[in-house]
């Protein structure tokens, strides 16, 4: 098989003599387990097994306690991984919207949450899921630490207590892709190939948003945003690369607070709008975007605000519009107000 070629797996393992497996990818919220031959996977026998399977085989190893450490090591990202999504998940069901931070593509990003950990390709030799799992960092700060690796420790309890004991590898291969037959992750990107790639991402979100599709052209756009934050915070990008993205991100962050919009994600359209118009107050565009999002919200003064500010600067039809739907919105709120309070003047108890 070839260096470079995606191997989508499902394997468990065992101790041996037991009958039940320790770690099972099909027991995991995530998609089934993606390997990348050729790129100094971690735990070494599950990629010499895969590299002479066929599709639909399945091979049991039997493995000495040595590999026991690296695999404990990996299924311990998995698991967490997998924690992480089944939580999220839990969330969505109950109606919690955590929002979107850009900066991160997809495939890197935890929503609702900017601070960003490795991601487990670091870890793991890049194998991965459909989305690269992140992990916790190893390396605690342990002014605070001993509680928190504590935790991790009696989480993967099971794990271990098997770091002394032989393995038994058991690994089904359910599809083969070989280089060019499948399109690269984002951190398998150059930082040259992620600024090449903003401008169709961008046109690609373009044609989603004509089109009414928001959410395709929401992730268009954050990934985007993904590929300009590296280029920013990266050490080694070449300064008219840092310049380029530098001038590209408060594009894509217009584009993505249109389309956000769209979506009803009032919240953060008020907070990204605002992030742009701190440093071009005069964006006719960004203030009407604000001042729908603030209307929406119940913030009819901060909208009102946006709207004045808009009419000096452009005569887009668009303001009189948002000006008529703004005092229709006053006027639903007082009347809300007043069926509500009314009676605590009337002497009627």
């Amino acid at each position: 098989m070839q260096p470079g070629s995606k191997v989508t797996v499902h394997f468990s393992v065992t101790l041996e003599k037991a009958s039940s497996p320790i770690f099972d990818t099909r027991r995991l919220h995530l998609a089934p387990f993606e390997l990348r031959l050729g790129k100094g996977f971690m735990f070494s026998p599950l990629e010499e097994t895969v590299k002479t399977m066929q599709v639909g085989e399945q091979r049991v190893v039997h493995l000495s306690a040595q590999h026991t450490p690296t695999f404990a090591s990996l299924a311990s990202v998995l698991r967490d991984e997998s924690e992480k999504k089944e939580g999220a998940c839990v969330n969505k069901e109950h109606g919690e919207h955590k929002g979107i931070c850009p900066g991160l593509p997809v495939a890197e990003h935890a929503h609702g949450d900017c601070e960003h950990a490795k991601d487990a390709h670091e870890a793991c030799g890049h194998a991965h899921h459909t989305r690269e799992p992140s992990r916790e960092k190893h390396d605690h700060d342990h002014s605070e630490g001993r509680s928190c690796c504590g935790a991790a420790a009696r989480k993967h309890a099971d794990l271990l207590a098997i770091m002394d004991s032989p393995i038994v590898l058991t690994v089904k291969v359910l599809d083969i892709e070989l280089p060019g037959e499948f399109a690269r992750e984002h951190w398998e990107l150059s930082l040259q190939e992620k600024l090449a790639a903003v401008p169709g991402l961008r046109e690609q979100g373009n044609t989603h948003f004509r089109s009414g599709q928001y959410a395709q052209a929401t992730a268009s756009y954050e990934t985007a945003l993904g590929y300009i934050e590296a280029l920013v915070q990266s050490t080694v990008a070449a300064p008219e690369m840092v310049a380029e993205a530098k001038t590209l991100r408060p594009i894509l962050l217009s584009n993505f607070c249109a389309s956000q919009l769209k979506r009803g994600a009032f919240l953060e359209v008020i907070k990204y709008t605002t992030e742009l118009l701190d440093a071009d107050p005069d964006n006719s565009k960004n203030l009407l975007r604000r001042a729908q999002a603030h209307t929406a919200v119940g913030n009819h003064e901060k909208a009102q605000i946006d709207l004045d500010r808009a009419a000096k600067l452009t005569s887009d039809p668009l303001v009189a519009q948002l000006q008529d739907t703004l005092q229709q919105a006053v006027a639903k709120a007082r009347a809300r107000e007043k069926a509500m309070f009314g009676g605590m003047f009337t002497g009627k108890h």
